[in-house]
């Protein structure tokens, strides 16, 4: 028969005076480490792997700060409440984001890498104000000191890195394209630039049959 250790219920074990206990509650049937002590792994040199509580509500699991990794595998991973992260993200894979999503303004001090296809789905009912499916705050960019900047744009779209197999034939390839405008309001349009001046660092063609309003003044600049 195998031997085993038995603790009445609500036994505490004892380790060095107190220092650290681990505690049968009684009510639920689960076990408590005391205080913000810590349950450690692999071996006992670094103590850089561990579990433990890092304060009231707040539950801490640590791997390395240099090469370290947490691994979570299941076919589905729910996480409740709001993500923060302070380093890079790398998502791999198809990204579908279900439901309203909102986001106030944002510090970007970091990299966000998507790799895949993005798909935003949802739905908002009982609208009756100005909605925005998908906004881009503005950011504050300030400039280094004598500095010689470029560019600044609030969102930068470049082509698709496109590789043809063999004997393949591709119609039509873009960079951003829109598939319809709505039909449900009064005016539609496919889309809507409420700013200044647009500028077109190539040639421009437009298609089948509409109206064009112009609101400014139209530049031309030739480039023979």
């Amino acid at each position: 028969m195998a031997s085993k250790f038995h603790l009445a219920s609500g036994g505490i074990l004892d380790f060095n005076s107190t220092a650290v206990t681990l505690t049968h509650l009684s009510d639920d049937g689960g076990i408590i480490l005391n205080g913000s002590k810590k349950l450690y792994f692999d071996d006992s040199s670094n103590k850089d792997q561990y579990i433990g509580s890092n304060g009231s509500g707040h539950t801490l699991i640590a791997a390395p700060a240099s090469g370290g990794e947490i691994d979570l595998t299941a076919a589905a991973i729910d996480l409740n409440g709001t993500v923060d992260c302070s380093s890079t993200l790398d998502v791999n894979g198809a990204t579908t984001l279900t439901g309203l999503l909102s986001a106030g303004a944002a510090t970007l001090s970091s990299t966000l890498g998507v790799s895949g296809i993005t798909t935003l789905s949802g739905t908002h009912s009982d609208v009756s104000s100005d909605t925005k499916i998908v906004v881009i705050d503005p950011v504050s960019v300030t400039t280094a000191n004598s500095s010689n900047v470029s560019l600044v744009s609030s969102l930068y779209v470049d082509e698709p890195n496109i590789t043809l197999g063999t004997a393949s034939v591709l119609g039509t390839a873009t960079s951003l394209y829109v598939n319809g405008a709505p039909t449900e309001g009064i005016v539609n349009y496919a889309a809507y630039i409420k700013g200044d001046t647009i500028i077109s660092g190539g040639s421009m063609t437009v298609t089948g049959w509409g109206i064009i309003f112009l609101w400014t003044n139209i530049s031309y600049i030739w480039d023979c």
